[in-house]
């Protein structure tokens, strides 16, 4: 995959229980047994070793983009191929 495919990632996010307060071992265990998978779609602005680089919007002479978000390559499960850049 390379700048500008159009990609759909399914990755884990980091989270925590709704509420903060006292719990013992067996209700902490079923807290982080859940698992929070997020779907995102965007264009790749830019690979690294480290994260994907996604843009949710994007003008069609591809120099201005907006809604950047980057998402650590250690928290990623599949990365599906949309639509190739042109």
């Amino acid at each position: 995959m390379t700048k500008g495919d159009l990609v759909l990632v399914e990755w884990l996010d980091a989270y925590s229980p709704p509420a903060s307060r006292w719990m013992d071992a067996e209700e902490s265990d079923e807290t982080f047994e859940e698992e929070l998978l997020i779907r995102t779609v965007g264009w790749i602005y830019r690979l690294d070793d480290a994260y994907i680089l996604l843009v949710s919007s994007k003008a069609d002479d591809d120099h201005v983009y907006q809604g950047h978000f980057g998402i650590p390559r250690g928290c990623i499960k599949k990365v599906r191929l949309l639509r190739k850049a042109k």
